[in-house]
């Protein structure tokens, strides 16, 4: 299904970014209030995320070249209709995780606090 050479192109990426979410969610479950620092990493993970997804799906090279024939030949579709049912798969995933990190990055900056600044005089 998947072309194992370019998913191993990926793999350097996947694992930084699974490290950075491992350790951001050391630091949310360390503090008991989210902070302004917290948000904007929890941000940055999340649009790394998204834009990962992005390149790997826009990549054509993804799926192995026999891949979308074989779906076309098993369920009695042109190679074309194949091809763009995969895509829409891909880039239905991709929405899916574009909304679910706005949500979480929409969640986490509306739990910071930010601390106002008191009037001198």
């Amino acid at each position: 299904m998947f072309n194992t050479d370019t998913l191993l192109l990926y793999f350097p990426a996947i694992i930084l970014l699974f490290t950075l979410e491992i350790i951001l969610t050391a630091c949310r479950s360390d503090d008991v209030q989210w902070t302004r620092t917290l948000a904007v990493c929890n941000l940055i993970v999340n649009f790394s995320w998204v834009t990962l997804l992005l390149v790997m799906v826009s990549n054509p090279n993804l799926f192995n070249p026999e891949f979308a024939p074989t779906i076309a030949r098993t369920y009695n579709y042109s190679l074309t209709t194949a091809t763009a049912i995969l895509y829409f798969i891909g880039y239905s995933i991709v929405l899916a995780v574009v909304i679910t990190n706005i949500i979480d990055t929409f969640t986490g900056f509306s739990n910071c606090k930010f601390k106002k600044k008191r009037d001198s005089f």
